[in-house]
């Protein structure tokens, strides 16, 4: 299995914005539909684009995975029908 990367199961952290700001808010996330001033706006952004390239590492770790998994699922499932055909060929020369 591909572990070279560990999955970090805390990425809602990314999201989590509790910002007390008493600017005015003059911008609104189209995602999730909060407003916020300008600075915090950019720094909703900023963990959004974050949190988005997290789970793009996230999806790439888990299809090298699966891949792998995949051609060992193909290796062992060929042998497994290589036996088969010995069996039968061995059985088929004993009659």
């Amino acid at each position: 299995m591909v572990h070279s990367h560990s999955v970090d199961r805390t990425s809602d952290r990314y999201l989590k914005c509790d910002v007390k700001c008493k600017r005015k808010a003059t911008n609104q996330c189209h995602g999730c539909g909060k407003i916020h001033c300008s600075d915090h706006y950019l720094e909703h952004h900023n963990k959004l684009k974050d949190h988005f390239k997290y789970v793009i590492h996230t999806r790439d770790l888990l299809s090298q995975e699966l891949k792998l998994l995949t051609s060992q699922l193909s290796t062992n499932v060929t042998l497994d029908l290589v036996k088969q055909i010995y069996k039968l060929q061995m059985e088929s020369t004993k009659n």
